[in-house]
């Protein structure tokens, strides 16, 4: 959920592009669902589930990021060129 916040603030997806944002929210609503779900009881479901948004999340995330940049927005490099070493140091942790 930080994560989107963060995404938002930086990239400014509300004021570039509508649609981003609101696949943004809809994330951060389906997260909501399965911490919601996790709490209910449906633990093994939930955790499956919040990890294949995550994965998703991310991939849009970057890929957003790429396609701001070459729509001109500068600072969209630089959270790219982070994503891709968040991603990298991910990768080589697991």
């Amino acid at each position: 959920i930080f994560i989107a916040l963060f995404a938002n603030a930086f990239l400014e997806i509300q004021k570039f592009s509508k649609r981003a944002y609101k696949v943004v929210r809809t994330f951060v609503f389906l997260w909501i669902g399965m911490l919601i779900w996790n709490l209910l009881g449906g633990y093994l479901i939930a955790f499956l589930v919040a990890q294949a948004l995550a994965l998703a999340f991310f991939v849009y995330l970057f890929v957003l990021g790429i396609n701001f940049y070459r729509r001109g927005f500068k600072s969209a490099r630089f959270y790219a060129i982070a994503w891709i070493f968040f991603l990298g140091g991910s990768i080589v942790y697991v």
